[in-house]
């Protein structure tokens, strides 16, 4: 079960569950599948974002990068990671 679903406007808090912990994945899912305002979902990005650095990247694209980075990390180092929806 690669999801748990919850209303999407009651959702507050997402659980990013690196493929390669399927035992963490259960685990999170078996805590927080009864509360609404969390969803725990399993990493689907398969590969790097971007394959080739590009020269012209506005300022945006830049910081929308770093998150996505950071993302990555602690995919990468804890096998999960959590946002925070707004």
């Amino acid at each position: 079960m690669p999801w748990v679903w919850a209303d999407r406007d009651s959702v507050r808090h997402l659980f990013i569950v690196s493929r390669a912990k399927p035992e963490l994945f259960n685990r999170l899912v078996r805590e927080f599948g009864g509360d609404n305002a969390v969803r725990v979902i399993l990493d689907r990005r398969s590969g790097e974002w971007r394959q080739q650095p590009r020269a012209n990247l506005s300022e945006r694209r830049q910081q929308d990068r770093r998150v996505r980075t950071s993302t990555a990390d602690e995919l990468q180092t804890r096998g999960c990671a959590i946002v925070s929806v707004l």
